[in-house]
């Protein structure tokens, strides 16, 4: 028997009857809903495909809902993606602009009061990373310390800032209601936790579901065996952590 198990994110170019079907005759253990992005209705079709293969194949098959939490994301580019060069200024701000090679929108607002000069913000999973000058009321005024492209809607995470929004949202609660009772997934993975209290709450609203915290903030690592001591899972996100 297999001990270490595959987990595989379906999305749009893998929703398919007949991909699924190929994704467990490969060997695909856990199926993972990303509640980043679709729509309950398209989530709710993708359940039903992947616990109809595993039926058809006499193949156990979980599924997982990852929840999607506090993300950040940069708005959109006029030209799609821009270039930033290291040690140029780039701005990230709340206010709607269309955005270039010195600034664009991200969808957090508190963010220019959550994070202080000196704290590194990473994009596109630590692909890229700013480092922070100066705030405003709006604007998060930064230094490019790793430089690349950068497209539209690409995450952003802070891993050295504290965030003042809950790890659950009120997104992730209605989701998390909705994978438990509708779709009654076998695991949530509760996203960007940092303490115990926040798998608590998860696991409250959770009927029984399993709960996988996701490693994804420095305070997370600091509070580790507090988490792993009450989370029936661990996962540990490499991009977001740095």
């Amino acid at each position: 028997m297999r001990r270490a198990k595959i987990v595989c994110t379906l999305g749009p170019a893998s929703s398919s009857a007949e991909q699924i079907e190929a994704l467990v005759e490969a060997g695909m253990d856990c199926a993972r809903l990303n509640f980043s992005h679709g729509t309950h209705e398209s989530h709710a079709v993708t359940a039903k495909l992947v616990r109809d293969a595993a039926m058809k194949l006499k193949r156990p098959v979980a599924i997982l809902a990852d929840l999607c939490g506090p993300k950040m994301r940069c708005g959109t580019f006029a030209n799609g993606s821009i270039e930033l060069v290291e040690g140029a200024r780039f701005t990230l701000t709340n206010r709607d602009v269309p955005g270039d090679e010195t600034i664009v929108s991200q969808t957090y607002d508190p963010l220019p009061r959550d994070v202080v000069p000196g704290n590194q913000i990473l994009l596109d999973d630590g692909l890229r990373a700013l480092r922070v000058l100066e705030t405003t009321d709006t604007d998060v005024i930064c230094e490019v310390e790793v430089g690349g492209t950068l497209s539209d809607r690409k995450g952003i995470n802070i891993p050295g800032a504290k965030l003042s929004t809950p790890a659950l949202t009120e997104k992730d609660e209605a989701d998390l209601a909705f994978a438990v009772n509708e779709l009654k997934v076998d695991y949530a993975a509760l996203s960007f936790v940092r303490t115990a209290d926040d798998v608590r709450q998860a696991q409250y609203l959770s009927r029984g579901t399993p709960i996988i915290a996701k490693l994804e903030k420095p305070e997370a690592i600091a509070n580790l065996e507090d988490i792993c001591d009450v989370a029936e899972g661990a996962m540990v996100a490499r991009g977001d952590l740095g």
